[in-house]
């Protein structure tokens, strides 16, 4: 039994990096795009463009929204009343599903880069079709080895512990937690003299002239990149870590390996906390609805932003 205690963290280790192959495409190919941001003419031409207002109009919502839960917060923590109903955590994984879903994730992960670096490699860099398809054909095929390892009651997907309005004061809440971490990011980033960039999607949803391209594209954020990825963060390496070691522990790792795979130096720190709170979410409820929400639900206010700004982007 001694040799899998070995090789258990090894072959996460190389499921982690087939994980930071998935999309060397997307990097490569927006490194010759240099994308801005330009705002120009009359402040009021702005007010044409009803998307742009109702994201605006959304954030300031959602920021005083944060504002008056975390003060019910505070509130609830001084009555010693709970954020969430609270499960004891005690999911058990046999040890014979925890390898075979390596396995499977691993040996899909590593195929599927194999075919990418000899035969599809030199045609992404030409368009955004191909890579965008194959991210999704990866997306699909990993979340289909995770949900054919880890049975649905393993995961508690049940409807009756979904929290949508609890989960919206908690999210929000964690926006206006967010400010402070992003400024210091920022100023981290100056003093290390870090150069700011958009990420590769940012990029590419500013690129994409075809529709069916980018809702394929949008798709992919709002559904199964949330999906693929708290299956197997929470779902899998957080529950995995979670029996043998404390919640503090488990957050810790879980959370520092979904920030560096995010290879966003910049917002390292913001990525940071919300993993914390999708290891909470998941740890009080045991339910990957409500993390897979949260997660779903921060994509669509990045998408949301990026698609009003896509306007004013230009090469």
């Amino acid at each position: 039994m001694r040799y899998k205690k070995v090789l258990y963290p090894l072959l996460t280790l190389l499921i982690l990096e087939g994980i930071l192959l998935q999309n060397p495409s997307v990097e490569k190919f927006c490194q010759k795009e240099e994308i801005a941001v330009k705002f120009e003419g009359n402040i009021l031409e702005f007010f044409n463009n009803p998307l742009l207002i109702f994201t605006i109009f959304l954030y300031i919502f959602l920021f005083f929204l944060g504002l008056a839960n975390i003060f019910i917060f505070v509130v609830k923590k001084l009555k010693k009343e709970p954020l969430l109903p609270q499960k004891p955590f005690a999911m058990e994984v046999k040890d014979e599903e925890n390898w075979r879903t390596l396995i499977l994730v691993l040996l899909n992960i590593l195929i599927l880069n194999l075919v990418v670096i000899f035969f599809l490699h030199p045609y992404l860099k030409k368009g955004l079709f191909l890579f965008i398809i194959y991210n999704f054909i990866l997306e699909v095929i990993i979340l289909t080895s995770l949900l054919t390892s880890l049975p649905k009651y393993r995961l508690g997907i049940k409807k009756q512990e979904f929290y949508p309005k609890e989960l919206i004061m908690i999210y929000s809440a964690t926006l206006v937690a967010l400010i402070p971490v992003v400024i210091l990011s920022y100023h981290i980033g100056n003093k290390l003299n870090l150069e700011s960039k958009f990420h590769p999607i940012v990029t590419v949803i500013f690129l994409i002239k075809n529709k069916t391209l980018l809702s394929l594209l949008i798709f992919q954020i709002l559904f199964l990149g949330p999906v693929v990825e708290e299956l197997f963060f929470r779902g899998f390496l957080f529950s995995w870590l979670r029996k043998r070691f404390s919640f503090g522990l488990s957050t810790l790792v879980v959370s520092f390996i979904f920030a560096v795979l995010h290879k966003r130096v910049d917002n390292f720190l913001p990525i940071i906390i919300l993993s914390v709170v999708l290891c909470f979410i998941y740890e009080r409820t045991q339910n990957i609805l409500n993390s897979i929400f949260i997660h779903s639900l921060h994509n669509f206010l990045g998408v949301l932003l990026i698609l009003s700004l896509k306007p004013y982007s230009f090469i």
